[in-house]
């Protein structure tokens, strides 16, 4: 039974991960039972929670349970480990251990369900290396990676991007937030538009940053080069993928907010889209820099805007970054792949 505050029709990475996750055991025959874990205040809504999570562990005869959202979830966890003798398995993302570590009480409690936990699955080596830091057991710890949707790429092949013609696309996709570097590279703007006066930036994604990122084109001058499109339907980003040139999103850490892998390079690289990053977190797992895209410092705008101008000058380099980077999906990032990495801990 996996127990989780995030699965679809939520959106974001954590969502999408467990969907693939959920749908890969499936596929081999293992079957799951997703519970939404109900949330409040105070003890009567915990009492609840760890009721309804045992009545359906009993009612789908689980023999395992695993959870995602290490805090709060794992509250629930291991209290059933110990009352009723129920294995758990932590699937941890990145931040979910990271933004803990700056409260000596969740810090704590973190711990104590880590080290209550039969096993720990990361999404990288990036989150791997924070758990074992925590002085969890490496052989605990297993890695398995985020995987492309295989539909992404044929439902929705239809629908077609009406993108201003002639123009350059660079495209970030995902939530309006800090870490993303959104801002870095409508800073790099009008170096890129000196010498490509047709680039025009499409941010397809929304959150609490986009007012400060309009504010920002519109101080630069760059207004008319930067595309916001707000929330975009599932089916519609294939679309998005296809009608890019670059995929650039030069994530950076700031304090305990890191990107944890990075999903969306995949996901553009599965389009033969060349991709640039910023070196943080787990992104350098997602792109193998000079293979599959480039990666570039998170906080320097003049590598960023070097980095895609040398793919936009280079078009032979642009083609073999995107095809490579498309063959490491169908080889590495499927989920019928990465699944087969669990298998031990269920033994």
């Amino acid at each position: 039974m996996l127990l989780t505050l995030e699965f679809p029709p939520q959106i974001g990475g954590v969502a999408s991960y467990l969907a693939g996750f959920v749908e890969a055991l499936r596929g081999a025959g293992r079957p799951v039972t997703v519970l939404i874990a109900p949330l409040g205040r105070g003890l009567f809504s915990w009492r609840h929670q760890i009721i309804t999570t045992w009545r359906a562990v009993r009612r789908e005869q689980s023999s395992v349970l695993v959870i995602s959202h290490v805090l709060p979830v794992g509250y629930t966890a291991l209290i059933l480990r110990f009352c009723a003798r129920l294995p758990y398995i932590v699937i941890v993302h990145g931040l979910d251990v990271l933004a803990p570590q700056g409260n000596p009480w969740k810090r704590f409690w973190l711990m104590v369900i880590l080290k209550n936990a039969h096993a720990v699955i990361a999404n990288s080596e990036f989150t791997k290396k924070e758990v074992v830091r925590l002085g969890i057991a490496e052989t605990l710890v297993v890695v398995v990676y985020p995987c492309v949707n295989e539909r992404l790429i044929t439902v929705g092949a239809d629908a077609v991007f009406a993108a201003p013609s002639g123009k350059r696309i660079l495209l970030t996709l995902g939530r309006l937030v800090a870490r993303k570097g959104h801002d870095a590279v409508i800073r790099t703007l009008p170096a890129i538009a000196a010498q490509v006066p047709e680039v025009l930036y499409i941010i397809a994604g929304d959150g609490p940053e986009r007012r400060r990122l309009e504010q920002l084109a519109r101080e630069l001058g760059v207004s008319e080069r930067v595309l916001f499109l707000g929330a975009v339907p599932e089916i519609n980003i294939p679309a998005l993928y296809a009608a890019a040139d670059i995929f650039v999103m030069p994530t950076r850490q700031i304090g305990a907010d890191v990107e944890g892998f990075g999903l969306v390079f995949l996901e553009a690289n599965a389009f033969g889209k060349p991709v640039v990053g910023g070196r943080s977190g787990g992104v350098s797992e997602a792109i193998v820099d000079g293979e599959t895209g480039l990666l570039v410092p998170p906080n320097d705008p003049a590598a960023l805007a070097e980095a895609v101008l040398r793919l936009w000058q280079n078009s032979d380099l642009a083609a073999r970054l995107g095809e490579r980077g498309r063959e490491r999906v169908r080889e590495e990032f499927r989920w019928e792949v990465q699944i087969q990495k669990i298998w031990p801990l269920f033994q």
